[in-house]
């Protein structure tokens, strides 16, 4: 979504760090924030509002989380931060938290992000506009964060469902034939479905972080990766990073967030124009797809299982929860 050639010499000078700093250097080298700074303003502006009606460029700030120094894009309302090598420097009070967040300070919001950046480009890219979604999310018609309780999702029937949804969705992100991606896709909606039957509560509460850390991943991935395949390689990989998490309580939403929303780009063009708060992504991808009901027999769920390595899948959890409840107890 970015011009080549331009990226690339952004890129360059991303990389051209200071190898070892010197007394007097600043903690966040300013070419190196200014770097950051043309590669988010490519990024959105390659964007140009077009994924949400809304532009995500911005205010950023780059912060050191040991010393709170930063590095910005813009001044503060006051005109209080200094000028320093076309960047706007200051330290944060000791009493701001530093982290991947939008963050409200100086009369400004803020896109925070802690210094250093990942190395990788596209983690980079991805980073940069899942961050810039959360200070822009006000303007959108979706909700804000709120506490939602997923404790179900670090039990036995919780993680083994939710895993069986992630193989299900990678099956469907990679299949070439449409046919093939509409049954994979249709069985993770059904493994969805048994877990919410099992857990009440569950829908609202997965669906309420979904729409949050869901969908800034889905921007992330979206608009840091620059064409078709790269998007679908930053998805599959998001639903492979939580599978050795302790508990998948609060990862389970990045991972499907851009799972999902690839796969509405896909049969349902435009959702996001149509998206409002208290939607279920599983629930679109459901109307999209014309699939009446979700509910299986078990001797039908066990069919499906069996397609994506239920069985050592279980035995695997099975094992995994048996360790816990030992531990729980010796603990006790």
């Amino acid at each position: 979504m970015v011009n080549g050639d331009m990226l690339s010499r952004v890129l360059l000078v991303a990389c051209a760090f200071t190898p070892a700093a010197r007394a007097g250097d600043p903690v966040i080298p300013n070419d190196a924030a200014r770097a950051i700074f043309a590669e988010a303003a490519a990024l959105c502006a390659a964007d140009d509002g077009k994924l949400w009606g809304v532009t995500l460029c911005g205010p950023i700030m780059l912060v050191d989380p040991t010393t709170h120094a930063f590095a910005a894009n813009v001044n503060d309302t006051q005109g209080t931060l200094a000028a320093a090598g076309g960047v706007f420097v200051g330290t944060l009070p000791r009493d701001q938290s530093v982290a991947n967040a939008a963050l409200e300070w100086g009369g400004v919001r803020w896109t925070q992000l802690q210094w250093p950046l990942p190395d990788d480009s596209a983690v980079r890219g991805t980073l940069l506009m899942h961050e810039s979604f959360h200070r822009a999310q006000p303007k959108l018609a979706l909700p804000a964060a709120r506490e939602a309780d997923n404790a179900h999702l670090d039990t036995l029937d919780g993680r083994y469902l939710l895993q069986l949804e992630w193989r299900a969705l990678a099956k469907a992100l990679d299949a070439p034939a449409e046919r093939v991606a509409r049954a994979a896709a249709e069985d993770a909606l059904r493994f969805r479905n048994e877990r919410r039957q099992l857990y009440p509560g569950a829908r609202e509460s997965e669906a309420a972080l979904e729409l949050d850390e869901g969908l800034a991943q889905y921007t992330g991935v979206m608009l840091g990766n620059g064409t078709p395949e790269a998007r679908t390689a930053a998805a599959l990989r998001d639903l492979q990073r939580p599978v050795e998490d302790p508990d998948f309580v609060r990862s389970f939403a990045s991972a499907n967030g851009p799972a999902y929303g690839l796969l509405l780009d896909r049969f349902a063009a435009g959702w996001q124009r149509r998206i409002a708060a208290g939607d279920d992504l599983g629930a679109l991808l459901l109307a999209a797809l014309k699939i009446r009901g979700t509910a299986d027999s078990s001797s039908q769920l066990g069919k499906r299982a069996a397609r994506y390595g239920g069985d050592e899948l279980l035995k695997s959890e099975i094992a995994r929860d048996a360790r816990r409840r030992e531990a729980v107890k010796k603990g006790g």
